[in-house]
């Protein structure tokens, strides 16, 4: 077990937190020093803990690579807030939902929160003297104040003046399948009863590289998008929930969006399969869409995307997507470069050990 803390030490709001880990998951443990705990601000919403409340955070680069990482955020009532950022920082996606467990109490020093994160969760590299890029901060809304372990930062999303987790030991993921049927029925008086069935699959090849299936899957039980009027020419774009195209989602948000997952309406069935391997990242999806309401016939789309890590702060990115309708094909390709040409420090980068 190793310990962190930020902070004066004789602050009285002080933050300690400490980090465990075995083959299967990683934990964090936080204790945070309040001399009014009853004037806690507390979100109960999940995905809701925004900046007015009291929180604490992790962020893990897996790769260390210096851009893209998750987050996990959690309060005194054990709350969850999670989502995933690239290209360091610049892009965000809130509605990438992970299987974690977190909880939290108060004590009479403030409060504390646990948080506990399976390995198959993150995608990450395995074996031994493993780095992560690694970030911790915790909210204070009474003081406005947000503090950081390897603070002060420009940008609290950016990854490259993070910390690091140095000399983590993980053996070779065991390959995962998950397979989760569902059947859908209807029960109308005066009408024939309707039954419809589907499933959804996961196999993890390894710890960063999984493929993903899905067959009739059942979209309405997805959260509505918020009613919005448009009165512009340019279309909406709407975040994407679906769970089938969320994993990877952030990989196809170049500067000009060529691909836009939300176009593809209701699906037959699909299949992708995404992770990271050395420096490259890459997403191969495929899907057919049903015949659409206002007539549209079937239509199949396929989507390749790649990006690969340029020296230390810079990726070259290719895609290309196709929509195959009726045997003719609309499709279209690009590629784009992402030059760092400076990187942000803070005034130190602090290092631990994860042995334990």
């Amino acid at each position: 077990m190793d310990r962190c803390s930020f902070g004066d030490g004789f602050h009285p709001v002080r933050t300690e937190v400490r980090i465990v880990y075995d083959d299967s998951h990683i934990f964090f443990g936080f204790k945070c020093y309040d001399p009014e705990p009853d004037k806690l601000v507390l979100g109960t919403r999940r995905d809701g803990l925004l900046m007015g409340t009291d929180s604490v955070t992790v962020m893990l680069d897996t790769f260390h690579d210096m851009r893209t990482a998750y987050y996990f955020r959690t309060n005194p009532l054990g709350v969850q807030h999670d989502g995933r950022v690239s290209d360091n920082g610049r892009v965000a996606d809130t509605n990438w939902d992970g299987v974690w467990k977190s909880a939290g109490v108060r004590i009479p020093e403030g409060w504390s929160a646990e948080i506990a994160i399976p390995l198959t969760t993150i995608k990450h590299r395995s074996g031994s003297n493993q780095t992560w890029g690694f970030q911790t901060s915790r909210y204070f809304p009474r003081n406005l104040e947000k503090s950081f372990w390897t603070g002060p930062l420009e940008d609290y999303r950016k990854m490259d003046g993070n910390g690091t987790l140095n000399g983590i030991d993980l053996t070779q993921s065991i390959r995962h399948l998950q397979v989760i049927p569902h059947v859908i029925s209807r029960f109308e008086e005066g009408e024939k009863t309707d039954f419809e069935a589907g499933l959804d699959a996961r196999y993890d090849f390894n710890s960063s590289i999984s493929s993903h299936l899905t067959i009739n899957p059942d979209f309405a039980t997805v959260e509505a998008d918020q009613e919005q009027v448009n009165l512009i020419r340019f279309e909406l774009n709407l975040p994407e929930k679906r769970n089938f195209f969320l994993e990877g989602n952030d990989i196809y948000k170049q500067r000009i969006q060529l691909f836009y997952s939300r176009r593809i309406a209701d699906i037959y069935g699909g299949a992708k399969i995404y992770g990271k391997a050395a420096r490259s990242e890459f997403a191969i999806l495929n899907a057919q869409t049903k015949e659409g309401e206002s007539g549209e016939d079937s239509a199949n789309f396929t989507v390749f995307c790649l990006k690969h890590d340029v020296l230390n702060n810079s990726t070259l990115g290719i895609l290309a997507a196709n929509k195959m309708i009726n045997g003719q094909n609309q499709g279209t390709a690009g590629s784009d470069y992402s030059c760092g040409l400076a990187t942000t420090h803070p005034l130190f980068i602090s290092t631990f050990d994860t042995r334990i």
